[in-house]
């Protein structure tokens, strides 16, 4: 799952808890052959079935048809949608008129759109969500954005009512026991491009001389097939091919291991909203070395938490990296002070500022 995925997941799970609400989630699926509806404690989830064919094509003409259809039967006190573009934002774009409507941003386009290599694809796939995202920030009343740097996004693209309401982080993640094995790092993420993978082994060369047992564990799904051929070739380049795992996608109690045994947690991204991985790895007692982009200084205070070090700077992860794997005390410490950060961040925390935003977005609509 993505970071948008697991937002929605625990946010889900931590507002059912509210006896205020009737939840209703509407979600469209490509994998069954016609809709269904399950009930699970207060939520009633809505699984719309969506033809096979790309997203792209079906957001703009029929799926977000289907959910405006299926908002109109429900007749809901208010709508909560989740991400910008087709076919969820352009529903809620649509409704917004009947009734209060809120939608959560996770990122826009452009700032996605960077650090893709540009195929004809992705190239009318973007053109496409930039044209939507612009009437959408111009049309729904209100938004929800996962970080200040989303805020100020939003903002200069003329957004009115913005709320920062940052991602979550479970209360089961406090209670991972710490088996740290020494010299272990730790990337959890999408093996993409935005990522910058690529910095963390030229800082892992580095890293190497000064500490031969280091090895890194990189934890997530290699989908970009060139992007993970190009990291393969600098690894060989650097002979470091004993020294980096691929283990792909983990998820539950296999995810919490890697975290559990990792001495460091690092995040080279080019780019992060509000990173859900960070404040895994804080609720588990880990220091962290991130590159100081988008929402990562928010969730992190730079030699409190960990390091905020320049991004594509492979010299600073190194020499940050080093620092940490040299000194268990320091790593102790600010392990501590990020499992104290993590937990002001719980989902039953950010579920109240959620339902606090929908009575304030009610109450001005009455």
């Amino acid at each position: 799952m993505g970071g948008a995925d697991i937002h929605i997941r625990n946010l889900l799970n931590a507002l059912s808890d509210s006896n205020a609400l009737d939840i209703h989630v509407l979600t469209l699926s490509k994998t069954v052959n016609e809709s269904t509806k399950k009930k699970e404690g207060r939520i009633t989830y809505h699984i719309l079935s969506s033809p096979k064919l790309p997203r792209t094509i079906t957001g703009i003409t029929i799926d977000h048809r289907m959910l405006i259809k299926k908002v109109n039967e429900l007749n809901p006190d208010i709508i909560h949608a989740q991400v910008l573009g087709a076919p969820y934002g352009l529903a809620a774009m649509k409704l917004c008129k009947q009734y209060p409507t809120v939608l959560t941003v996770h990122t826009l386009v452009d700032l996605d759109a960077r650090n893709r290599r540009g195929t004809v694809k992705e190239k009318i796939h973007d053109g496409i969500w930039r044209n939507l995202e612009r009437k959408e920030i111009a049309s729904i009343p209100n938004f929800i954005a996962v970080s200040n740097s989303v805020e100020e996004e939003l903002k200069k693209r003329g957004a009115q009512n913005v709320h920062v309401i940052p991602n979550g982080i479970s209360e089961d993640w406090f209670n991972i026991p710490n088996n740290e094995v020494d010299g272990r790092i730790l990337f959890v993420g999408r093996v993409i491009p935005i990522k910058a993978i690529e910095t963390l082994i030229h800082a892992l060369k580095i890293v190497k001389i000064q500490t031969p047992k280091a090895h890194l564990y990189i934890v997530g799904p290699a989908s970009d097939k060139e992007y993970k051929s190009k990291l393969d070739t600098l690894i060989t380049k650097f002979e470091l091919q004993g020294s980096v795992t691929f283990t792909g996608p983990k998820n539950g109690q296999e995810l919490e291991k890697e975290y559990s045994e990792c001495s460091v947690f690092i995040l080279p991204s080019k780019n992060e909203s509000n990173p859900i991985v960070l404040l895994e790895a804080m609720a588990t007692g880990k220091p962290i070395v991130a590159s100081n982009v988008g929402g990562i200084p928010e969730i992190l205070d730079n030699d409190v938490e960990g390091y905020l070090v320049e991004q594509g700077n492979a010299e600073q992860f190194a020499d940050r990296i080093i620092k940490l794997l040299a000194d268990s005390n320091l790593r102790h410490t600010m392990g501590l002070a990020g499992k104290e950060r993590a937990g002001i961040q719980t989902w039953k925390l950010i579920a109240e500022k959620t339902v606090n935003c929908y009575k304030e977005i009610l109450g001005e609509s009455r």
